[in-house]
């Protein structure tokens, strides 16, 4: 992924579609609270591939006229999980 691939990607894409509510949960905690550094949660990778993040640290980020401009986050613990079986009904 280039740099301004990465820049461009919006997050709420980097969340499976059944984890977004959560993900989105966790950026308002984050909103109010300045920071948070206990987010642990599945991400998808560009090309679709499935990783865990444990204790990612999530802020703020602001000028120093207080203008917020949106999070940043950092962490060093993860790793890609299986990818997700499709489900064949019985037919």
């Amino acid at each position: 992924m280039t740099w301004e691939e990465f820049i461009q990607t919006p997050s709420q894409q980097t969340a499976e579609p059944v984890h977004r509510n959560e993900r989105e949960r966790l950026l308002d905690r984050t909103r109010l609270n300045g920071y948070i550094d206990d987010y642990s949660g599945i991400r998808v990778s560009k090309t679709g591939k499935r990783f865990e993040i444990d204790q990612a640290i999530i802020w703020n980020v602001s000028d120093e006229n207080g203008h917020y401009y949106g999070q940043a986050a950092t962490f060093d613990t993860w790793h890609y999980l299986p990818p997700i079986a499709s489900v064949t009904p019985n037919l």
